[in-house]
């Protein structure tokens, strides 16, 4: 799978339908990717998050017809599809500091958001590089706490920390479980950019599952597996690494299984010793 083609023609297509309605489900198909890899992959190789990225560039192309046009402050709005004059109005304010109105009046110059140009060699990612093993995994149960939340829920909310704050103190009411934990990430069956996040443990059988937790059995599968290294603060920039740089220059072709962060007895979360490994799913 070419990669960036894909995301290319997703740009391209994007670009081109700006005044229009677009969806995560007709950009993922057209990316042969599912919705959550999806937005991975294009927020690592863009550096914003595709729902970002669309509203950027109306807003930008939005701004120019204000400054070039005559055209109604409202209609530039419906055209660039805000719900709103207000929606509008509200969403150019916090991301230029300045009115519709005052644009307009006032010639201001914007800091826009140009269509993204894909690199190869993408200079955001420095040096940074990482060499994934790759294993096949045999069927295994987990057993833990879910939610179903997304990225941007997660980075606003801290949902997935506040999970972790539940579950360690119970992990010790699941019985037959292996040491270490999982955080799991279901995105099959999901709308938008939803997904299930489990923190768990495997377990060797299930006799009993605590109460407010589930059970789960993970299909055997191929798994590319990468070793984070260092404070958890930076584990953004292995993801960036993982799905901007080495997936899209490699002959791998992701999965819409399970994907997991393994925390074993060489996790420490704050220490620059720490290593966790990240398994994601390829054919």
């Amino acid at each position: 799978m070419n990669y960036f083609e894909s995301m290319e023609r997703t740009i391209e297509y994007i670009e081109s339908h700006l005044c229009e309605d677009i969806t995560l489900d007709e950009l993922a198909a057209m990316a042969h990717l599912s919705k959550f890899h999806f937005h991975r992959v294009f927020q690592a190789m863009v550096g914003d998050s595709i729902m970002e990225y669309i509203r950027l560039r109306r807003l930008t192309l939005a701004g120019q017809q204000l400054r070039q046009t005559r055209k109604r402050v409202v209609d530039i709005a419906f055209d660039y599809q805000f719900s709103s004059h207000e929606t509008f109005c509200r969403a150019f304010k916090k991301t230029f500091g300045v009115t519709p109105t005052e644009c307009r009046r006032d010639k201001v110059g914007l800091s826009i958001r140009g269509k993204a140009i894909l690199r190869r060699d993408d200079s955001r990612l420095g040096g940074f590089t990482l060499e994934p093993k790759i294993i096949f995994k045999d069927t295994f149960t987990v057993v833990g706490m879910e939610i179903i939340t997304t990225q941007e829920d997660n980075n606003t909310n801290f949902t997935i920390p506040k999970l972790w704050s539940r579950f360690n103190p119970r992990a010790n009411e699941i019985e037959n479980r292996h040491t270490g934990g999982l955080g799991l990430c279901v995105s099959e069956g999901f709308e938008n950019c939803d997904f299930s996040y489990m923190a768990c443990c495997e377990v060797s059988a299930v006799d009993s599952i605590p109460e407010g937790m589930i059970a789960r059995t993970i299909p055997a599968c191929k798994y590319l597996v990468f070793t984070h290294k260092g404070s958890v603060d930076n584990l953004g920039e292995t993801y960036d690494f993982i799905y901007g740089k080495y997936i899209p220059n490699a002959n791998y072709e992701i999965q819409s299984k399970v994907d997991f962060e393994l925390y074993d007895e060489r996790f420490k979360p704050d220490s620059p010793d720490s290593e966790m490994d990240i398994y994601i799913p390829i054919k």
